[in-house]
């Protein structure tokens, strides 16, 4: 349908029409408790989608994009796969996801799908709700590689630890 475009080896074919738009696209988010479906993208740098849409066209919204360090085509995704997007005050983009500021919130969307180019769709719990202020935040959530796998449950020992909820999820 689209002979200009060069398809990578094992891309699911469901992001065909995607693709062809913007061969940035990483995935596809959906949290049904909050509302929340939209495609995904991944560029070289974290500031290249702040302020531009699918079709690379300027706009206040930008678009949910994945952290340029993070794996997308390998076959397991980063442990820490992490997904930025604005929160416009307006209905739009990421503004639904206060609602896990409510334990009810939580509890409405306890479960992120995310469907990917390479690795399909995979089904993540949320383990903790935390805000975060990127100039003052005292701890460190940017992780997105890990030395090993204490290094990586120490990570989630701080990430629970300024959790807003004690969640029980192993």
């Amino acid at each position: 349908t689209y002979p200009d475009v060069n398809y990578p080896d094992g891309m699911n074919p469901d992001f065909a029409k995607l693709y062809a738009v913007n061969q940035d696209v990483a995935g596809w988010l959906t949290i049904d408790g909050v509302d929340l479906t939209t495609v995904v993208l991944q560029a070289d740098d974290n500031d290249y989608y702040l302020y531009r849409d699918l079709y690379k066209e300027q706009t206040k919204y930008g678009t949910p994009f994945v952290d340029y360090r993070n794996s997308m085509s390998s076959p397991t995704l980063s442990r820490n796969t992490i997904i930025y997007g604005h929160n416009t005050h307006d209905g739009l983009k990421f503004n639904n996801m206060t609602r896990y500021l409510k334990l009810s919130g939580y509890k409405a969307a306890p479960i992120v799908k995310l469907n990917t180019l390479y690795n399909g769709v995979t089904y993540w719990k949320v383990f903790a709700v935390t805000l975060s202020d990127s100039s003052t935040d005292e701890f460190e959530y940017l992780y997105t590689h890990f030395t090993n796998e204490n290094t990586f449950l120490s990570f989630i020992d701080d990430i629970r630890a300024h959790s807003m909820f004690d969640i029980d999820v192993d």
